[in-house]
């Protein structure tokens, strides 16, 4: 987080892709939403959409999973995206990762 503060973002990202390691490898699933949030704020920052809400949907899925109160907080980045984005672009980015996600499942 203090690389992200910083603005030195592509360190912070790679920084949140070694604890998503980790918390795979513990079974973290709270902290592994919480490293998808974090990630996703960065990509929205970068103005990287497309990842951005990538990342805030599963964070969102998963923190859902666990009726973690964190789902708000996943809720309002998605709403926030959307608002930044518009619906038309927010929709074809949606439609686009629920997409690849479908294609991956079937693999």
């Amino acid at each position: 987080m203090i690389h992200q503060a910083q603005g030195r973002y592509d360190e912070a990202v790679k920084m949140y892709q070694e604890s998503m390691k980790i918390k795979e490898e513990l079974g973290d699933r709270s902290g592994i939403a919480g490293t998808l949030g974090q990630t996703g704020r960065i990509y929205y920052m970068q103005k990287n959409y497309k990842e951005a809400l990538r990342n805030f949907l599963l964070a969102f899925i998963i923190f859902n999973e666990l009726k973690s109160p964190y789902k708000d907080l996943a809720a309002q980045d998605i709403m926030k995206l959307k608002e930044e984005i518009g619906e038309e672009l927010f929709n074809k980015y949606y439609e686009e990762i629920t997409n690849e996600q479908r294609e991956e499942s079937n693999n």
